[in-house]
């Protein structure tokens, strides 16, 4: 039998998972925070930006792609997320599929991006992960972001607002708006009283052309 260290029936690890609020390997996402922050903190566009150092765990760096061909590539890339979020102002499924992957302006300061490492970050790896970046402006200055972590860990995790986002960012495009509201409520519900999920998974594993003449007997439906 398995040591459960004498913890069993106490500790939830189930609560003790990430979220990922980007799509794209934990490894580079304390450089999108840190692009993020640094470029709301400054109120700058990134046509402001002539290109960006960042500087992070050895690990991190290797993730050294800067022109993905694929959204595998750009998932394991981090100069590629970090310029398509300063461009867009975020990093979702179109970024790193089809239009992100084309987009000349994300392409370009991808193709910028200085990668280094830092050994007090080293050290951290990989209980943690961090990063910072120092962005080189049009004007001739440098600004530094402070370090920042990946969010979406049980010490600091994404709230509900960025997590029903997400959700639906997801969902809707692939099982329309009333099924993902129909789930969305499930799962809300199941919270609130803690009953079976029947009717949860059914509606999860119901067949699209299916569920689709279901939810046309919803109320509301068209």
């Amino acid at each position: 039998m398995a040591d459960t260290g004498g913890d069993l029936g106490a500790r939830w690890r189930i609560l003790e998972q990430y979220f990922k609020p980007y799509p794209v390997c934990r490894w580079a996402q304390p450089a999108v925070e840190a692009a993020v922050a640094l470029q709301r903190r400054l109120g700058l566009t990134a046509h402001a930006i002539d290109k960006v150092e960042v500087v992070t765990f050895h690990q991190g760096a290797r993730l050294a792609v800067r022109l993905p061909k694929t959204t595998e590539e750009a998932q394991y890339s981090l100069p590629f997320p970090v310029a398509a979020a300063l461009v867009r102002g975020t990093v979702g499924a179109e970024e790193i599929g089809e239009s992100g992957l084309s987009d000349p302006a994300i392409l370009a300061l991808s193709q910028s991006m200085i990668l280094s490492e830092n050994e007090s970050y080293n050290a951290r790896f990989p209980a943690e992960r961090w990063a910072h970046v120092v962005f080189h402006l049009a004007d001739g200055t440098k600004q530094q972001s402070d370090p920042a972590i990946a969010r979406g860990n049980p010490e600091n995790p994404l709230d509900d607002r960025e997590l029903t986002a997400k959700y639906r960012a997801l969902t809707l495009p692939v099982i329309g708006p009333r099924r993902s509201a129909l789930i969305e409520a499930e799962i809300a519900g199941l919270c609130e009283s803690q009953q079976p999920a029947d009717e949860l998974l059914t509606d999860l594993f119901l067949p699209l052309d299916i569920a689709a003449r279901r939810n046309e007997t919803l109320p509301g439906a068209a």
